[in-house]
Order: C-alpha cells, then sequence, then structure tokens
C-alpha cells in the first residue's frame, strides 16, 4: 500500500519554507555595508558639507571668484543628491 506523505511534503509547508529562506537572505543582504538604500541625510549630508567647505577654502584662497564659487555650489547639491 502506497502512503500519502506527511505534512511536510504539502505545497503550504514548502511555500512557508521559502518565504523564510527569502526573509533570512533579505536580512543578510540588509546587514551588508553599503547594501541598505541610504536615507538620504548621512552621506548626502557630508558630501554637501566637505563640498561647500572646499569650495569656500578655494574661494578664500581666491582660486575662485564668486559666480564661479555660486556654480559649483549647485553642482555639488546636483552631485550630493545623487549620492546619497
Amino acid at each position: 500500500m502506497k502512503g500519502r506523505g506527511g505534512f511536510l511534503d504539502g505545497p503550504l509547508p514548502r511555500l512557508l519554507a521559502f518565504a523564510v529562506f527569502l526573509a533570512c537572505c533579505a536580512g543578510i543582504w540588509l546587514t551588508l555595508p553599503g547594501a541598505a538604500p541610504s536615507t538620504g541625510a548621512g552621506a548626502g549630508g557630508d558630501c554637501l558639507a566637505d563640498a561647500t567647505a572646499d569650495i569656500e577654502r578655494r574661494r578664500g584662497a581666491g582660486e575662485i571668484g564668486a559666480e564661479q564659487a555660486m556654480v559649483l555650489r549647485q553642482q555639488a547639491v546636483g552631485d550630493c543628491k545623487g549620492k546619497g
């Protein structure tokens, strides 16, 4: 006589096991450095602060003028938004 099989051989437990597997993979992926999506406040804020400080340093040293500093600030805002 052929047995029907246990409960764990059915489609529902297999689907549940696959869902647990995907949740574990997602948890591991999110703990990897740099893998989690950025909220925009961390890296973008540092990027903009660094760029602004560099622009002001160059302006104070006479390397660039006020107009060029304004253009560089606008570029920095766009570049840092892309990174964050």
